[in-house]
């Protein structure tokens, strides 16, 4: 009724009809280990080599040492027959997983690479055609010379690479072309740095999570660089995100952080969010972009977009605002364009705060919408940077 083998390879089995527990040696010899009991069933060893025996007939849990020494574990349970250890990972070293040398595929590394520590995937040059899933891991995915010479490729079969199991800041993917597919995050919180995002649909698509998204080159995704959608805390910092189909939409998306980034030459808005967003926009270059640099529809109860430190140059409008604004702020920027400010009313007769900014356009009036000149108010002026 119950098998258990211990760290020396030998069998025990408890068998009901006799009341004794058996013993096989690694080359089938038999023994009788112990005996004597009512009805045992469930075995189970530890590492020190003691035998634990659930008996039906008393609802006892018996423990035998290795040299047959009888004690009592448990009693009182009700026709223990199953049992098992949870044994402690000990103390394990990070490993190198090598692909293709070790493992033929990335995937494959990735299911070896352990729960307990922080293994690392090392991927030579190559094209992979493959779609990933971290699988929870707290693993780090990364080529050896970058992304010029080492492709994920997805071939549009679905996300190149899922985080979907709760990663966090130590799942990392850093250096490679993803392309044909993209990457997507729902729940989790991984960390994607240095990599290029090409030809696909979005480049990082989120769902209620908060990816850290550094450094990388988003181009030619047809669907938007980066959508966020669902309350969270993501990062996108560092990033050159151009000539995609927008630059970062969001929905929902709680309190991201989009600093430092080079946005241009995107097909849409460039930034843009409606419902609860409060977002922080601080020291980006957002220029060039056929859409909006900045568009927001504010709902009631949301404090809206605090933009800080941004130079926004030649965006077909520049910063674009409306509904119930007036707790977000646009502090210290240059807003350079034909309809650099256009705010609007929007079931709210409010404006965001606008202080110590350059609002200038070389053809005239820079203003569009219910805002017709802050030059002079709050600090800011309107002169040729």
């Amino acid at each position: 009724n119950g098998l258990a083998f211990d760290s020396k390879g030998y069998l025990f089995l408890a068998r009901e009809s006799s009341g004794n527990i058996y013993k096989f040696a690694p080359d089938g010899t038999q023994s009788i280990f112990a005996s004597g009991l009512n009805h045992p069933s469930g075995l189970a060893v530890d590492d020190a080599g003691n035998v634990f025996v659930g008996d039906e007939g008393d609802g006892t849990i018996y423990k035998y040492t290795p040299d047959g020494t009888l004690s009592l574990f448990a009693t009182g349970l009700n026709v223990p027959n199953g049992l098992a250890f949870q044994r402690s990972p000990g103390t394990l070293t990070p490993r190198i997983l090598h692909v293709p040398a070790d493992y033929p595929t990335i995937q494959w590394a990735i299911n070896d690479a352990s729960y307990f520590v922080a293994d690392t995937v090392l991927v030579t040059n190559g094209i992979y055609y493959e779609n990933l899933d971290f699988g929870g891991k707290a693993v780090t995915v990364t080529s050896v010379n970058g992304s010029l010479v080492t492709v994920i490729d997805g071939s549009a079969a679905g996300a190149v690479v899922n985080f979907s199991s709760g990663e966090n800041t130590n799942s990392i993917l850093s250096g490679f072309t993803i392309t044909n597919g993209g990457i997507s995050v729902s729940f989790s919180s991984p960390t994607i740095i240095s990599n290029t995002i090409v030809n696909s649909g979005t480049g990082v698509n989120s769902y209620f999570g908060s990816p850290n998204v550094f450094n990388n080159l988003i181009t030619g995704c047809s669907g938007g660089a980066i959508y966020l959608g669902g309350a969270g805390t993501a990062v996108i910092q560092g990033n050159i995100i151009q000539n995609d189909g927008g630059g970062i939409g969001m929905d929902s998306s709680g309190s991201p952080l989009i600093s430092n980034n080079l946005i241009q030459y995107n097909n849409g808005d460039a930034i843009s969010g409606y419902n609860y967003c409060d977002v922080n926009i601080v020291q980006n270059i957002i220029a060039n972009n056929f859409g909006n640099a900045v568009w927001f529809l504010v709902p009631a109860g949301s404090r809206g977009p605090v933009a800080v430190n941004n130079t926004i140059v030649n965006n077909t409008y520049g910063i674009s605002i409306s509904g119930y604004d007036e707790s977000s702020e646009i502090i210290n920027n240059i807003i350079i364009g034909d309809s650099a400010v256009n705010i609007g009313y929007f079931n709210s007769p409010t404006v965001p705060v606008f202080q110590n900014n350059d609002i200038y356009s070389p053809k005239g009036n820079p203003y569009t919408g219910v805002l017709t000149n802050l030059t002079g108010i709050g600090g800011n002026i309107s002169v040729a940077p």
